[in-house]
């Protein structure tokens, strides 16, 4: 059985470049996040994502309507994939 999520509590609520506030990360917690925000976190041109992501090399988009997300929890994942990978070498 997972861990409630904590309460947000704006005092401990960490400032993004993005000018909103998030809560401190959990595991069990996942929001949505923008193209500019995973191109931010990962620093690559955003034709060099797409073909990462239809070639099986990076997480799949999730549509909501008309507006395309990803999932935090696995961009932060494959981040740390790629760090093992880099450790492993």
């Amino acid at each position: 059985m997972s861990k409630p999520i904590p309460p947000y509590d704006p005092r401990i609520a960490a400032e993004t470049d993005f000018g909103y506030t998030t809560p401190p990360y959990h595991p069990d917690y996942d929001r949505f996040i923008r193209l500019k925000e995973v191109l931010g976190r990962i620093d690559v041109a955003k034709s060099t994502l797409y073909g990462w992501i239809k070639d099986g090399q990076f997480p799949r988009t999730i549509k909501v309507g008309r507006n395309t997300f990803w999932s935090e929890n696995a961009i932060n994942q494959w981040m740390n994939e790629q760090k093992a990978k880099e450790t492993e070498s």
